[in-house]
């Protein structure tokens, strides 16, 4: 089995979305202790409101990659490095799991960490699609050695990462498992995307060239 790699001969900037759904599992355990400490739970000596422990210990994320999203340039002077989409759904937990622990070095989760751990560990699974097209100016069969440029490709594959973080360093271990070639549907994602989208033609063009089906990690 082979890995994938990303080869992108310049910086691509991301846009990391969070949706709604965070900033409800971020507020809400606060707004539930201001509600508490008004007249809420079971008050001891003095009118103390015991601190209530956090249930939400997952947080669910989105992560898109497009030069779409450099909004402060001019759309002529954006460029994708031939790196032309890509689509991650995530969702981090403040524990770890079993296979997981390993490498972390038997520390202990997040969730439940105390201030005498050095370190703790937490996790993340994750479903991700990612798109690589040639230069839009030399597609294929449209000028001579067009086989040197960047093929078409899409790589789908699920991810999982666990996180050792301490005050010292932050260490990540990470795993994916995927394919290429049409089960990873670059030419279907391609082409749904150009028909919601006027910018570009309604017909994803050149995935006949893309590279074959291989199973990566």
């Amino acid at each position: 089995m082979t890995r994938v790699l990303r080869c992108l001969e310049g910086p691509v900037r991301r846009l990391f979305v969070v949706g709604g759904v965070t900033a409800a599992l971020a507020i809400a355990p606060a707004a539930a202790a201001g509600q508490d400490g008004n007249g809420g739970g079971s008050k001891g000596d003095g009118g103390h409101v015991p601190p209530r422990i956090p249930t939400a210990h997952w947080l669910p994320r989105v992560q898109l990659d497009n030069d779409a999203y450099n909004f402060w340039l001019h759309p002529g002077h954006r460029t994708d490095e031939e790196y032309t989409n890509g689509v991650v759904l995530a969702v981090e937990a403040l524990r770890a799991p079993l296979w997981g622990r390993w490498p972390g070095g038997g520390a202990p989760a997040c969730a439940i960490a105390t201030a005498s751990d050095h370190a703790c560990l937490t996790s993340t699974l994750s479903v991700a699609h990612e798109m690589y097209t040639p230069n839009l100016d030399r597609p294929p069969y449209s000028s001579p050695d067009w086989e040197r440029e960047r093929p078409y490709a899409a790589w789908l594959y699920l991810g999982g990462e666990v996180r050792r973080a301490s005050a010292r360093a932050l260490r990540v271990y990470s795993l994916a498992l995927g394919v290429t070639g049409p089960p990873a549907l670059g030419r279907v994602a391609q082409g749904v995307a150009h028909t919601i989208t006027a910018k570009y033609t309604t017909r994803a063009t050149g995935w006949e060239t893309q590279v074959g089906f291989e199973p990566g990690i």
